[in-house]
């Protein structure tokens, strides 16, 4: 099935500039000292980053440790943080590295094999994701699965593109990636990929 742009339209959310324009408010609060708008920050991240966590482990303790981590971190660097930076891609960027450090320390108890099997299994939960209402529990679920076949990295890749509205840039960084084209290239095979199985459930979930 040829991947055009209204399969990236199925999956995406749309960008809302007045939301962006707003976290850049708050980002410049927080960097002047204001504990309301850290806390405001937190608010609003702190509940994405658990369900982003989920992903990557089961282990609750993990990324809630990690989560408090990540804001300990952000209080700590304030003075060597920017206005130019994403809050969005730093915390996220920083709860990434630390729970994936976790995680890596408790592989010697769940086998080094596990994460490129089982890592970052893709949930469509309403509260991660925000799907057209009109979907079905029936086609949610099969979307989930045809995710979670893809290779852990496409997985993630699809999840900060589509459902974290993430630049191409911003995932190279934030993965260790080379560039955005490699993301890119790494997208749209996963994609064709999901396209060419979900066209063979099209009775029940069309493209």
């Amino acid at each position: 099935m040829k991947i055009s742009k209204k399969s990236e339209t199925l999956l995406s959310n749309e960008h809302n500039p007045i939301e962006s324009k707003e976290e850049t408010q708050l980002w410049i609060e927080f960097l002047q000292g204001n504990d309301v708008a850290l806390a405001e920050i937190y608010h609003r991240y702190a509940p994405k980053l658990f369900n982003y966590g989920r992903q990557f482990t089961g282990n609750i303790t993990l990324i809630q440790d990690a989560i408090q981590d990540t804001f300990f971190k952000l209080v700590d660097n304030k003075r060597k943080l920017n206005i130019a930076q994403s809050v969005k891609f730093y915390l996220y960027a920083t709860f990434r590295r630390i729970l994936l450090r976790s995680i890596k320390k408790e592989e010697k108890y769940v086998g080094k094999d596990y994460w490129q099997e089982n890592g970052f299994q893709i949930m469509v939960d309403p509260d991660f994701f925000v799907l057209d209402g009109h979907w079905t529990e029936v086609q949610k679920k099969l979307l989930q699965n045809t995710c979670n076949a893809l290779p852990a990295r496409q997985r993630e890749i699809v999840t900060l593109r589509f459902f974290e509205n993430m630049e191409y840039g911003e995932i190279a960084d934030l993965m260790g990636l080379a560039n955005a084209k490699t993301v890119r290239t790494m997208l749209y095979r996963g994609l064709k990929t999901m396209a060419e199985a979900l066209n063979k459930a099209k009775k029940t979930f069309l493209f």
